[in-house]
């Protein structure tokens, strides 16, 4: 069924040469949605988004490598100190999320 779909996707690329495929095709891609969550609180609005990178490829294959970020946006001007304690909070609330900080 897979081997199926994917025969399908390449063939729908309108390529001026045909694209075979092997016994085990497989193929790689990012949906491009990169926001996971985005969400108003006290601290300001906090969002996390997917940052992929790719390499074209080469003999030892594509790649795809994604970093997660988090970002703080704060809703007035604040001073360093003041950004830094709600910085530290956020860290130390997701570290305490997955375990470690």
């Amino acid at each position: 069924m897979t081997r199926i779909l994917i025969e399908q996707i390449v063939h729908a690329n309108r390529l001026e040469r045909e694209i075979p495929t092997g016994p085990e095709p497989q193929i790689l891609y990012f949906t491009g949605k990169r926001e996971i969550f985005s969400v108003k609180t006290v601290l300001g609005q906090i969002s996390a988004s997917h940052n992929p990178g790719h390499r074209i490829g080469g003999p030892n294959g594509v790649r795809l490598q994604n970093t997660i970020s988090v970002t703080i946006a704060f809703s007035e001007p604040l001073l360093f100190e003041e950004a830094m304690t709600r910085t530290a909070t956020l860290s130390n609330y997701l570290g305490m999320l997955v375990g470690r900080p």
